[in-house]
């Protein structure tokens, strides 16, 4: 550690030159790539040369397209961050992150699904490189902001995506004093005595204040490194547990060090050897320095309090192994620069020689004319002001001169057809992708095949870009963990956080950051999948009930016919359970009835019938519906009964018939 400030600002002084340096080569094409998507093409030198012959440079940006078609695909197709679980793991802690996270990447001014979109455009797919940094604001909250490539440097010798092996990130940006006292963890007060930079030798790249900084911004500069403290640590030999010696002074020993000494050295195995051990752990933190106009403001440990950094890097074609820093890290726009350049120079060409081919010329004596400013709207032509003492005999071609120019070659034609579809081919794509209207031969289901292969060639990029997203849902969730108390989970989420929300190791064994719907077009996807089972298959119709496809359908109004939907389920409950008990009612008298021992006389039967459709009609509960079938079940019934006393009836023998009728 420094023991001045001096010390430290020698220190940040020697690390920004080691950074600037090792990344010198890839800035100067950073720019260059940012320069050709923004339509500044040509040099100084040629601007020069195009104003001495009153040529007119032109700028046909068709790199801008393909560059706007990758980000427009990303943004078409954005999915939401959430938290999965792991194979057996905390669902409902998964699902209070999600929460969380949601909530923070959806607040401010700008989402995070907004930030990470434009680092996709400005990092990968133009300059190279982005930073997306999770920071927290001075009420608390995370939120989600960008660094361009020339606001930050990394250390050169970076191998690894995730910046797991980056040992110093350097960050610098010109803003206002207020901004800078809303910024700093600690000692704002000490700005006020440090006077306003007009100039720096770093960031060079970033560029200066304007107008010798007459607004008074402030340069704020911030130097994370790793480094390695040495934690005193207790670790229990039969269980391996560990725990910091501070607090195994102050939960086991009373808070009486000697007698922690003691137990450490007298706890033992039969064979003397010690259970518990005391060693010193090496724990990695993040050491930050802010300097403010070149003085240090701050040094500590990051106010996040997290042991990684709370960045997470966006990049292009990244190949550590090159040992040139222009070609390892290289952004999308890198492979259009060289066809766009020759195609801009043949276009400039050809439309140099159409202007040069016009012969028209207009003679002005200035001595005849009232208004000469009127004659260079009369058309296209040249003006030429003839002197009022020119000689009659001077013919004009001996005043003025002009060298026809020749026409444009029908060659220059064709090569820029061919660099225009160099010019795609460059890039990986293709004219399908761009919705070209001339191939009216080719079928469309070849055109789409052709588009879905072109931006198969870019799955790259788009890898790349899920793999940083996926590190924000990691990082996000470790900041929640560390800065967010359970009153703030309950706050956001209106949920008391689970017991295994806080885990530390959470995020490496119980959690998986995923993607989900977000866009109406993915979400009427979906629909559609789920509206095709319910037709399909009849037993979905149960399970996915109007109320579920209507939570899945993107419309307007949803909260409103959700309410109508489950105020008519509610209703239809209702009826129905009345329509149960009517039934039950039902089958009950149902089963009294036929318990009775019918009659032996037919005319009995009869009355007994009477007396339960009289009994019947009494239920005034009953639907009429319920009352017809009742009846018609009770008539069926005594059908039955009698045609079983007839059968009884054939069978008995004659004689007893006969005696029966006797008596």
């Amino acid at each position: 550690m420094p023991d001045s400030d001096s010390d430290l600002k020698s220190d940040y002084t020697d690390v920004h030159e080691i950074c600037r340096s090792g990344w010198d080569g890839f800035l100067y094409e950073a720019q260059l790539n940012m320069d050709y998507y923004l339509g500044a093409q040509f040099t100084g030198e040629e601007q020069r040369k195009a104003d001495l012959r009153g040529s007119n440079l032109y700028v046909i940006n068709k790199m801008a397209r393909q560059v706007n078609l990758l980000h427009g695909y990303e943004i078409r197709n954005r999915h939401i961050l959430k938290i999965g679980p792991t194979e057996g793991q905390d669902d409902e802690a998964c699902q209070q992150h999600t929460g969380v996270i949601m909530h923070a990447m959806s607040s401010g001014n700008v989402s995070g699904y907004d930030v990470m979109s434009e680092a996709f455009k400005w990092g990968p797919l133009l300059s190279g490189s982005n930073l997306i940094e999770i920071w927290r604001e001075r009420e608390g909250n995370f939120r989600y902001s960008r660094h361009g490539f020339n606001g930050f440097l990394l250390d050169p010798a970076v191998t690894q995506r995730d910046l797991s092996d980056c040992d110093n990130i350097l960050l610098g940006q010109w803003i206002s004093k207020d901004k800078v006292k809303m910024l700093l963890p600690t000692g704002a007060d000490k700005i006020k005595n440090i006077p306003a930079l007009l100039t720096t030798e770093r960031w060079e790249f970033l560029g200066e204040p304007t107008l010798a900084n007459k607004a008074k911004r402030r340069l704020y500069e911030r130097w994370y490194r790793r480094q390695i403290k040495y934690v005193p640590t207790i670790i229990h030999r039969i269980s391996g547990q560990e725990i910091p010696y501070d607090n195994y002074v102050q939960k086991f020993a009373y808070g009486n060090d000697n007698f922690a000494q003691r137990m450490i050295d007298n706890v033992r195995f039969p064979n003397g050897v010690p259970i518990l051990v005391k060693y010193s752990k090496p724990v990695p933190w993040i050491r930050l320095s802010i300097f403010v106009d070149g003085e240090p403001v701050y040094d500590d440990e990051d106010p996040n309090l997290m042991e990684d950094y709370s960045f997470i890097w966006m990049n292009g074609d990244w190949a550590p192994e090159v040992r040139r820093d222009d070609l390892k890290l290289q952004g999308f726009a890198s492979t259009l620069r060289d066809p766009q350049k020759a195609r801009t120079r043949r276009a400039c060409q050809a439309l140099d020689i159409m202007e040069s081919s016009i012969h028209n010329v207009r003679l002005i004596r200035d001595k005849y004319i009232k208004n000469v400013k009127d004659t260079y709207k009369s058309g296209s032509s040249v003006p030429i002001h003839i002197k009022d003492d020119t000689p009659a005999e001077m013919t004009l071609d001996r005043i003025f001169l002009q060298m026809p120019g020749p026409d444009v070659n029908s060659g220059i034609l064709s090569m820029m057809e061919i660099l225009d579809k160099d010019l795609t081919e460059a890039g990986g794509l293709n004219e399908e992708i761009f919705g070209s209207d001339d191939k009216g031969d080719i079928p469309a289901i070849l055109a789409r095949f052709r588009t879905g292969q072109a931006l198969t060639g870019q799955g790259g990029l788009f890898q790349n870009f899920r793999s940083a997203k996926r590190e924000v849902g990691v990082k996000s969730v470790r900041l929640f963990q560390l800065n967010y108390d359970p009153a703030k989970i309950h706050r956001i989420i209106n949920e008391w956080p689970t017991e295994g929300f806080y885990e530390k190791d959470f995020t490496k064994f119980d959690c998986t950051p995923t993607e989900g719907l977000l866009t109406d077009s993915q979400q009427h996807t979906f629909y559609l999948e789920m509206k095709y089972l319910r037709e399909t298959f009849p037993d979905f119709a149960q399970i996915l009930t109007p109320s579920i496809m209507v939570k899945i359908l993107p419309i307007q109004f949803k909260r409103e016919l959700m309410q109508w939907i489950e105020q008519a389920e509610q209703s239809q409950q209702a009826q129905q359970q009345e329509a149960m008990k009517d039934k039950k009612r039902m089958d009950a008298l149902i089963e009294a009835q036929t318990a009775e021992r019918v009659s032996a006389v037919p005319e009995n039967r009869a009355n007994a019938l009477v007396d339960r459709v009289t009994a019947m009609a009494k239920l005034d509960e009953m639907q009429s519906n319920k009352r017809l079938e009742y009846f018609d079940r009770l008539l069926k019934i005594e059908e039955l009964q009698i045609k079983r006393d007839q059968a009884k009836q054939a069978k008995l023998p004659a004689k007893t018939k006969a005696k029966k009728k006797a008596g």
